[in-house]
Order: structure tokens, then C-alpha cells, then sequence
């Protein structure tokens, strides 16, 4: 038998290389498996840290993904609200008669426009939808509206509270009579500080749209008016005479009707909190004063256009 160089026989040799050669080709095309398995392995795991895809992980959805998703719902139900802002126009004329009794005279003098500043609160509910939540049905209670859903529309009640301050203005024509029978006619100008204290009970409607809430409502309640420093001064233009009349008493009270129209909007920046502002006409029914700035004033009514702005906090 034939030997080979190493002492083991020739067909031996051969026969080893052979297993030798399959064996590195085995090991080779294992280690390349190896590699691109573990790549394909890395790819995926990096697309699903970005992208997931369902294809490559069977059973597995993606949760839902909302690029503004804070606040996702707004709260409705108790709230408290704070306010500011300005009473920016007034109108609406008094008649006037001498306080001292001693002459008659009358005249319709024109409110003039004095900016002033409104500051309030209010306290209230708001059912989430017609048909739902405590007074409709007692088995519900308070939801919140998603921001996402169709626009609804929001039953709500209110209480609200504010305090307005304001220069009170009158001027006009005055026709006097003198104990002779003697007419003259007189400019009247009267000015005063008027302060209210206003309460209301508002039945509102509200529409939630988005994150907006807008809402139309009114109101009617009482106030407490007050003319604080009033003083009448008269130019007579035959004698060229200015005068500053009686000016005690010069502060005066009264208790009057108090009606409103509002309409404004909440914007939401959170789901318990919200931004508002809001337009108001307020009148006061038939104001009557006696003895302000020596004179006797009753009106009709006296109207003001009021803009405030403020915060809302839903519970």
C-alpha cells in the first residue's frame, strides 16, 4: 500500500482534505446566514422603533398617534370664572327737576361716554350634551367632550357678580321759570362718579367646536347704583353766568332692574382650564336719584357696552 509523505496512506489523505474542504465551505456559508440574519434583525428593530409595521410583528397593532393630543377632552359640569374689563360706552338720558322744590324746571340731558373699569366673577354648570348629565337624567353624570367629535351644543345656568366704575356725565338744554314768569334757558352739565354693583342669573347656550367653546346668553337681576361726588353746573348764554350749583347731598344710592345680553368664547388650554372673552350690553331699568348735585334725576333706562376678558376652571 502506498504511503503518503505524512506515513498515512494515500486514499487516507485524500479522503481527509475532502471532509477538511466541505466542512470550510459549511462553516463559511453558516457564518454568512449568521451575518445577514443578524442585519435583518437590526433593521427591523430600528424601523420599528420608528415605524412599526404590522407586517413584521403579526398580531401586534400600532397604538394611534395624534400630533396635538393635550387636551384631548374639555370638561364640563361646576366651573368658576374671573373677569376684567372695560365699560367703554354709555348712553341713555335722564330727566331732571330742581331737588329744593323753590322753581320747576325740567330738561332731557344726553349721557356722554366715560371708559371705566369692570372687574367679576361668576359661578355655574354646563351639561355636556341636551339629554345628559345631573338635572336631565340622574342616573348620568358630568362627560367631557372630545375635541375631535361634531359640534354639540351645552345647556348651562350662571351666576355672576360685578362691579363697574365710571364717570357719569349729563348735558343738555334747561328750561327754568322764574317766580315772575321770566323764562330762561340754561346749559345744564351735570358730572358725577357712578359705581355699580351688579347680580345676575344668566341661562346660557353654549356650542363646543373643537377646543372653542362660543356661547350667546342673558341675564336679569338687580343692581346697586351709586352717584359719588356729584356736581351741576349751569351757563346761561343771555348773562354769560357759570355756575356750580348745590352739589349736597352728593352721594346717592338707588335699586334698580338690571338686564344683560352677552355673547363671547372659551378657548381651551387644558382640559380644566379655559380662556374667555366676552361682549355685554348692560341696562339698568328706570334709575331715579334724588338730590344729586342739588338736582332730581329720573330715567328710563341707562344702557352700557361693556368687553371684559378672563379665565375659566372646570371641575
Amino acid at each position: 500500500m502506498k504511503k503518503s509523505a505524512g506515513g498515512f496512506p494515500h486514499h487516507v489523505s485524500v479522503l481527509v482534505l475532502a471532509l477538511a474542504g466541505v466542512m470550510g465551505m459549511a462553516t463559511a456559508r453558516i457564518q454568512a446566514q449568521t451575518s445577514a440574519a443578524a442585519a435583518s434583525s437590526n433593521d427591523a428593530l430600528s424601523t420599528a422603533k420608528t415605524m412599526p409595521d404590522t407586517s413584521s410583528y403579526p398580531g401586534f397593532t400600532p397604538p394611534p398617534f395624534k400630533v396635538n393630543a393635550e387636551p384631548r377632552t374639555m370638561k364640563t359640569g361646576a366651573e368658576v370664572a374671573v373677569f376684567g374689563g372695560i365699560d367703554f360706552l354709555q348712553s341713555g338720558p335722564f330727566k331732571e327737576t330742581y331737588a329744593n322744590g323753590s322753581a320747576s324746571a325740567v330738561s332731557w340731558p344726553t349721557a356722554r361716554t366715560h371708559d371705566g373699569e369692570v372687574f367679576g366673577a361668576k359661578v355655574g354648570y354646563t351639561w355636556p350634551a341636551w339629554g345628559k348629565g345631573p338635572g336631565f337624567t340622574s342616573s348620568s353624570v358630568p362627560l367631557e367632550v372630545d375635541e375631535d367629535s361634531g359640534p354639540q351644543l351645552l345647556p348651562s345656568v350662571e351666576a355672576e357678580f360685578f362691579y363697574s366704575n365710571h364717570k357719569f356725565e349729563a348735558r343738555g338744554p334747561f328750561f327754568g321759570r322764574g317766580g315772575v314768569g321770566a323764562q330762561s334757558v340754561d346749559e345744564g352739565d351735570l358730572r358725577a362718579s357712578m359705581r355699580e354693583y351688579v347680580f345676575t342669573v344668566n341661562p346660557v347656550l353654549r356650542a363646543q367646536v373643537w377646543r372653542f367653546r362660543p356661547y350667546v346668553g342673558a341675564g336679569i337681576g338687580g343692581a346697586i347704583v351709586q352717584l359719588q361726588d356729584a356736581t351741576m353746573q349751569n351757563a346761561i348764554p343771555q348773562t354769560g353766568v357759570y355756575s356750580t350749583l348745590n352739589t349736597s347731598p352728593s352721594d346717592q344710592y338707588t335699586l334698580c332692574l338690571a338686564t344683560q345680553f352677552m355673547a363671547g368664547s372659551d378657548f381651551f388650554v387644558t382640559r380644566n382650564i379655559s380662556l374667555f372673552g366676552e361682549y355685554k350690553f348692560l341696562a339698568l331699568i328706570s334709575p331715579g336719584f334724588k338730590g344729586a348735585g342739588g338736582y332730581n334725576l329720573q330715567g328710563d333706562y341707562y344702557g352700557e357696552n361693556i368687553a371684559t376678558a378672563g379665565v375659566r376652571y372646570h371641575f
